[in-house]
Formats: structure tokens, sequence, C-alpha cells
């Protein structure tokens, strides 16, 4: 995690460019990118197992302190303190939820099982980042808007969440609306989701319109927020036909 020098040689003017234009700055941290952050030790980080998951060397155990103070420590340091003047209003914590292929009995470093902790996993994600990170670091004037792919009961005190790399079909769309409701009677009010679905990389342009209109649009217009954010055919509004406009 850190500001690519090519691309942002100098964060603050970025920042400050980006507050003169009304755009908020998000921070986007994937779990992928843990050991290629500065001071990531993952023979004293990770989970004792990762099971068959994903990025199995970027696998924090996040009941253990030491962990969750060098996560927010990167994020301030590296993330935030180049910005300079400029806060970024937003955190976007991703893939932290396909840890769940972990083995469930494998102890953590506070000696309670993996099954016993993995419902509270969010909490102590959100935790770390906002009560015990953001607030003692920043103050508490301006609450960060988090999102977290995956989040259980307790954690909206701190963050949402949004639905994660879900297919791009009428029959995800179906579930996505349902989910959506569950979320509200959940306790999380803004849930959110990726317009059109995720990944439509193998879907025709032309076939891809209908699901946007539908999903992106007119489902998006009554969902708290979304994201226009994807692979393959472009989400952003102006990049589509007159009539999804």
């Amino acid at each position: 995690l850190a500001w690519d020098k090519e691309r942002y040689p100098s964060p603050a003017k970025f920042g400050a460019w980006a507050s003169q234009k009304d755009l908020a700055i998000t921070l986007d941290f994937n779990r992928c990118i843990a050991t290629n952050t500065d001071g990531y030790d993952a023979a004293a980080f990770n989970i004792p197992q990762s099971g068959a998951m994903e990025f199995a060397t970027a696998a924090p155990d996040f009941t253990n302190p030491k962990v969750r103070n060098w996560w927010w420590n990167v994020i301030l340091t590296q993330g935030i303190k180049p910005l300079d003047k400029t806060l970024p209003v937003g955190l976007w914590i991703d893939e932290f939820d396909e840890m769940r292929p972990a083995p469930h009995d494998q102890k953590l470093s506070i000696g309670r099982s993996f099954a016993e902790l993995r419902n509270y996993w969010f909490m102590l994600i959100n935790q770390s980042l906002v009560a015990d990170g953001w607030d003692k670091s920043l103050g508490d004037k301006l609450r960060p808007f988090v999102w977290v792919r995956g989040n259980t009961a307790g954690g909206q005190r701190y963050s949402t969440l949004w639905s994660g790399d879900i297919e791009p079909s009428f029959a995800e769309m179906k579930n996505q609306i349902r989910g959506m409701q569950a979320a509200g009677l959940s306790g999380f009010p803004f849930w959110g989701h990726d317009a059109g679905g995720f990944d439509a990389t193998h879907v025709p342009d032309a076939d891809f319109e209908l699901l946007y209109r539908q999903w992106g649009v007119a489902m998006g217009s009554f969902s708290p927020f979304w994201k226009p954010h994807g692979m393959g055919p472009s989400r952003w509004p102006l990049d589509r036909s007159p009539a999804a406009q």
C-alpha cells in the first residue's frame, strides 16, 4: 500500500486538486497486497493454516494486536499522511471474505479457534480501522465511509458492506435485490453493489446493455449506493447508450 510515484508524484497536490473539483478520495486495501506492503511479516502475522484460500501468504490474523496495529499504521503513514491536508473520506477493504476456507479447528493468536471467531472477523477489521485507528489518530470529527467485502452483525457500528465480485446475470440481479433487503433488515442501511455484476469479460456488450439498464440504472436508483466497477464493458453511465442514460 503506497502511492505510485509515477502516476501520483505528489499525493498532496492530487488531494488539493480533488478537493477543488469536489471529488472525494477513497483508499483501497486488497488483502492480496499485504505481502507487498512495508512491514508485513507473513511468518508472524499470518493465521497458522491458510488452507485452500487464494493468496495464502496474505492471511493476517486479526486477533493479533500487532497485526491490527501494523495495518492501521501502514494505512495512516503510506496512504493518508502523503495527502497532507486532504483526508480521504472512504476506506475500501477487499477480499477478506475469501479467508473462509481456512481450517476451522486451528487456534489463532488469542487461543480460540477460527470457527469461534470467523463471524467476529469483520468486527475486528472494522474496529481496528475506525475506533482504534482513525478516531485515535485523526479524531472523530470526520468519520470515514468504510465499506468491506463481507460483514457480520455488529460491524455496522463502524462500517458497511458491498456484495463483492458478483456474476453479470439476471439471476444474480435477483439475488442482489434480496441481498439488499436482507442487509437493510440486518441493520446495514448502506449496502452496495457493482452495477451490472463484476466480471462481464465474456458477455457481449449488446447483451450486457439490457442488463445494465435494468440493474445498474433501474435497480441502482433504489439502492443506497452502487459502484461503476467491473471487468469487461464500462459501467460508467456516460459510456453507456442514450437509452441507459
